[in-house]
């Protein structure tokens, strides 16, 4: 499972917003909702495209007019085609997304594509690499990749104008459900975006039905607060019957339970609430530890 794009230390995060609220500010973006992409994209000096779909033969007529140094190796290349969503072309200036990709996910990825070419530590990187035989290696590439992710989500969501609208609502799985519908974003985006910055110890574990009848985690994705006092204690990387991520899995688009305890750094057995969502995509199950509980029992209750 990746690292989530939150997990970037602070001070790169607050140069990211810092560069998020700038390219905001010159496209007259803080304000407009939902966030208008369009602009933001051309006020970064961007065209999009409106017409790709990222399909092998649009991957391979691109990759023919790239410079040797950004080439992958061919068998990478065939793995990549399939995955490949959204492309920038730093040349021509101009932003291809897959038209086969629903509307606000598109959103986001127009966003991460900017975020390559507008942050000035990436846009630098990449200049280098034209003029010289540099490559990057793939610790670089993934932090590159969660550092767009986290200009796309500061962007799309105004820096702080999400984080204090909700401030005040009620701690549910429908608060960003139905917040997100105001910034045009995605669910997925807007779930993660709100775990990410509550202020207190709470989670999100992101799932995917399989094929073999089981359950597999997408994403988990911790608030810092839930870093510094509880660990990582959803391990695995699927779930089948008998195990609580799977038992408790919605049977329409909604289940709620209080039957899942966690373990602190201490020790202590803490009670939680537990809801989960199911978007037909994909399994969100909110988790937020609310008591210490007055007996203690080893390990985690599933």
């Amino acid at each position: 499972m990746k690292k989530d794009d939150h997990s970037l230390d602070l001070s790169t995060q607050k140069e990211i917003s810092k560069h998020a609220d700038l390219l905001l500010r010159k496209a007259g973006a803080l304000g407009k909702f939902p966030t208008p992409v369009d602009d933001i994209a051309n006020a970064a000096g961007l065209e999009l495209s409106r017409e790709a779909i990222l399909d092998k033969a649009f991957i391979g007529d691109f990759y023919r007019s790239l410079p040797n140094f950004l080439k992958l190796a061919p068998d990478k290349l065939k793995r990549a085609a399939g995955k490949i969503m959204g492309v920038l072309d730093k040349g021509g200036k101009k932003i291809y997304i897959d038209q086969n990709v629903y509307p606000k996910k598109q959103s986001f990825l127009t966003l991460h594509e900017v975020g390559h070419d507008f942050l000035p530590w990436q846009r630098k990187t990449f200049t280098l690499m034209e003029d010289s035989e540099f490559e990057l290696d793939s610790e670089t590439q993934d932090m590159f990749e969660r550092e767009a992710n986290c200009f796309s989500s500061d962007v799309i969501f105004q820096n702080n104008s999400f984080t204090k609208e909700v401030a005040d609502y009620e701690f549910s799985i429908w608060t960003p459900i139905k917040a997100g519908r105001k910034y045009g974003a995605s669910i997925y985006a807007t779930i993660r975006r709100y775990v990410a910055t509550r202020g207190f110890p709470c989670l999100v574990v992101v799932m995917e039905p399989k094929k073999n009848g089981r359950v597999a985690v997408r994403r988990i994705v911790p608030s810092p607060e839930y870093v510094e006092k509880f660990e990582n204690q959803f391990v695995g990387s699927e779930y089948g019957s008998g195990e609580f991520l799977y038992d408790n899995l919605p049977y329409n688009k909604y289940s709620q339970s209080d039957l899942l305890t966690l373990e602190d750094l201490n020790g202590d057995q803490w009670a939680t609430t537990v809801e989960c969502f199911n978007s037909t995509k994909n399994f969100f199950y909110l988790i937020r530890p609310t008591r210490k509980r007055s007996t203690t029992v080893g390990g985690l209750i599933w």
